[in-house]
């Protein structure tokens, strides 16, 4: 049931992430896509989606929290189904941006920000107690352009610092 509604909600998503990819690698030609362009096809669809409504960003929210305890196996098997495909796609741009880092770097990186996205998601409802009301949780335009913003240096930082 739970890989049914996660079918309902992230294969509309996922296609969302390829058109804006297959959009920004149109309009740049030869030339690879910045972080920012990249993480901005992987962030705005879903982003786009938990702002249409209360309702869809308290769903959204709780699929994604729910997927935490989860046993090992039901995870995996989501991942394969609803990430691998994406997680190729994605690496491989990130490849073509980022020519001398190794697979091993660009998917530390990846995953970091994938974390970063999902946790993000789950806990956006915490924002403003955690912050004592200076930050409003229900701005989900401001939430995504941080979250790009945010998770694109972060890549940039870490596939340039050098590892031992």
């Amino acid at each position: 049931m739970v890989m049914a509604m996660l079918k309902g909600r992230i294969e509309p998503i996922n296609a969302q992430r390829f058109k804006y990819l297959k959009d920004s690698l149109n309009s740049a030609g030869e030339t690879p896509l910045s972080t920012r362009e990249i993480f901005r096809a992987l962030i705005l669809p879903i982003a786009n989606d938990q702002a249409k409504s209360a309702n869809s960003k308290e769903i959204l929210a709780q699929l994604v929290a729910r997927s935490f305890p989860e046993p090992v196996r039901f995870i995996e098997r989501m991942q394969r189904r609803f990430l691998g495909e994406l997680a190729d796609i994605f690496i491989n741009e990130l490849q073509r941006t980022y020519p001398h880092a190794t697979k091993k770097e660009l998917y530390w990186n990846f995953h970091l920000v994938i974390s970063s996205l999902l946790g993000t998601l789950a806990q956006q409802r915490r924002l403003h107690d955690f912050s004592r009301g200076l930050c409003d949780d229900s701005d989900s335009e401001d939430m995504r352009n941080r979250l790009i913003d945010f998770v694109s240096t972060a890549f940039d930082a870490g596939i340039c610092s050098p590892r031992s």
